[in-house]
């Protein structure tokens, strides 16, 4: 495997936080500090939209003002910044949540907001869009390690249902047909929760393939999950902490590797193929390397010349978007973000 660039994107002032394919694979979403949401036409290599109000996150020339924007970034971390995108899954629409936990729908042709939710009550996990009810079904988690669901009005994004789901957890993945979760529980165990025997009584709970989920990276943001990345396909889940990436079969319970490629640097993003066993991961080492999860070894690996943040799959595993930039470390003259697309397939 022997991954080829075919498309820079750049236009993000600052790291690019967040990017992820439409399911065709022929749209791109990219979300950064500069609190922009962009839209990408894949093949055309053409920005589609750009949603939200854009602000200038690059560095500044002057000294005193360098060290007021480093620490700024410190500080602010994922807060200051939109820390995660996705598509629904027609690929109309998108989420954002950030600054802070705010949660956003856009319109993904035009880049209108469509609704914002500014308080949802927790770390935002998945989102289901309920368009027959007019409603966003939302999963979070909070401070305190509660695990909630909160309905909010599509109309103007107050919040109509709170409801707490039984055990304590810091984070929330789940598979893209709906089948299966994996929640971390606050001592950083992984525990399954397998939906294909969920009773149709319980159509609120039941994960469906129609809910996004937005912590294929470090989405909260605390101290508690910092440096931890989760990413789930229909087959394989990954939890990345600090250097080292564990990998559980959902489907068949059994012994399974680890992704070891990353030593010495911290593993910023990690994501998985919906249908196969392929991953891929970027680090402060900037590196992002192909793994296969059958195996636990590296396939393939990319030397960046800047900072990587995030990473994505495309669904028929052809192509790898990239998303560069550093977040919180703000170094002089590292450039602004961009977003690559690269052949692997």
């Amino acid at each position: 495997m022997k991954p080829r660039l075919v498309h820079t994107f750049p236009g993000h002032s600052g790291a690019v936080t967040d990017c992820r394919f439409s399911r065709d694979g022929r749209l791109a979403v990219s979300a950064g500090v500069d609190l922009s949401v962009r839209v990408w036409d894949v093949d055309g290599g053409e920005v589609v939209c750009v949603c939200g109000e854009p602000r200038d996150a690059s560095m500044p020339p002057d000294p005193k003002a360098m060290a007021h924007y480093a620490l700024m970034r410190v500080l602010s971390g994922y807060a200051g910044a939109i820390r995660c995108c996705a598509f629904d899954p027609g690929g109309r629409r998108l989420l954002s949540v950030g600054p802070s936990e705010t949660l956003t729908l856009w319109d993904a042709s035009s880049g209108a907001q469509l609704c914002r939710v500014e308080e949802p009550g927790g770390h935002v996990q998945g989102v289901y869009i309920d368009d027959d009810r007019r409603v966003l079904s939302v999963h979070l988690t909070t401070d305190e390690h509660e695990y909630l669901r909160g309905e909010f009005s599509m109309e103007d994004g107050a919040r109509t249902e709170l409801e707490h789901r039984p055990g304590a957890a810091l984070q929330v993945a789940g598979s893209p047909d709906g089948c299966r979760a994996v929640v971390v529980t606050p001592d950083g165990e992984m525990r399954l929760a397998d939906f294909t025997t969920l009773p149709d009584s319980e159509p609120r709970w039941a994960v469906r393939a129609r809910i996004v989920w937005l912590n294929a990276h470090d989405r909260t943001g605390g101290l508690d999950t910092r440096g931890r990345c989760l990413a789930a396909g229909n087959r394989y889940f990954v939890m990345a902490d600090k250097g080292r990436a564990d990998v559980l079969d959902m489907v068949e319970p059994r012994p399974t590797s680890a992704l070891r490629g990353h030593p010495d640097s911290i593993i910023t993003s990690v994501d998985v193929l919906p249908d196969g066993a392929l991953a891929a991961t970027t680090a402060l080492d900037k590196t992002v390397r192909l793994w296969d999860l059958e195996s636990g070894e590296e396939v393939a690996r990319i030397e960046c010349e800047s900072g990587t943040e995030t990473c994505a799959l495309a669904p028929n595993g052809r192509r790898l978007l990239v998303g560069t930039g550093l977040l919180e470390v703000a170094e002089p003259g590292e450039p602004d973000g961009e977003v690559r697309v690269w052949e692997i397939a």
